[in-house]
C-alpha cells in the first residue's frame, strides 16, 4: 500500500473515531463526517485504477441498500447507515465480511454492556462523582440511566474499521 492510500485511510479512521465519540456523547453521527469519508474516497480510482474501483463501489451500494432497509424498519440508525455505507467503499466485496463480522461482534459487546449498565446501578453511583463522564442528556449513558436500550453503533463500526481498513 502506498503512502497516499495509507494517509487517506488513517484520515478516514480519525474521522470515524471522532464520529464514534460524538455517537457516544449525543447518539448522533453527523453528516459531515460521512461526507468527508466519501470525499476522501474520490481520488482512489486514480490510485488503484478504475477497474479496481468497481468492486469498492459495489460494496458501498450493497451496504447502502441493506442499511437503508434496516433504517426504514427502525432497526438501524440513519447515521450508522450512512457511516457504514461510506466506509464500505474502502472494502472490496471479499474484504467486507471480516469487517462486518467484527462490527457485529463489537456491536453485540456494546449491547451487553448497555444491558449491564441499564440493569445495575453502576451509572447512578458514578454520576455524582464524575458527572462529565456520564455526559450530556442526549448521550448514551444518560439514555441508559433513563431506562432506554440504545447502542452507539458508530463505536462498533469504528472498532471494526480500525482492525480491518489497513
Amino acid at each position: 500500500m502506498d503512502i497516499f492510500t495509507t494517509v487517506l485511510k488513517a484520515t478516514v479512521l480519525l474521522l470515524c473515531l471522532i464520529a464514534a465519540f460524538e455517537d457516544v456523547r449525543h447518539l448522533r453521527i453527523r453528516n459531515d463526517f460521512c461526507l468527508a469519508i466519501l470525499v476522501l474516497f474520490l481520488p482512489m480510482p486514480f490510485v488503484i485504477g478504475l477497474s479496481e474501483t468497481v468492486p469498492h463501489l459495489i460494496s458501498g451500494v450493497i451496504v447502502l441498500v441493506v442499511t437503508a432497509a434496516l433504517f426504514f424498519f427502525r432497526m438501524f440508525g440513519g447515521g450508522d447507515s450512512k457511516l457504514l455505507a461510506v466506509l464500505a467503499l474502502w472494502y472490496t466485496p471479499a474484504q467486507l465480511p471480516p469487517f462486518l463480522m467484527l462490527m457485529s461482534l463489537f456491536g453485540g459487546a456494546l449491547a451487553l454492556l448497555a444491558l449491564l449498565f441499564k440493569k445495575t446501578s453502576i451509572l447512578s453511583k458514578i454520576e455524582p462523582r464524575f458527572p462529565k463522564l456520564i455526559g450530556d442528556d442526549d448521550g448514551w449513558l444518560k439514555s441508559l440511566m433513563r431506562g432506554e436500550t440504545v447502542v452507539p453503533y458508530g463505536v462498533a463500526i469504528t472498532l471494526a474499521a480500525a482492525l480491518t481498513i489497513f
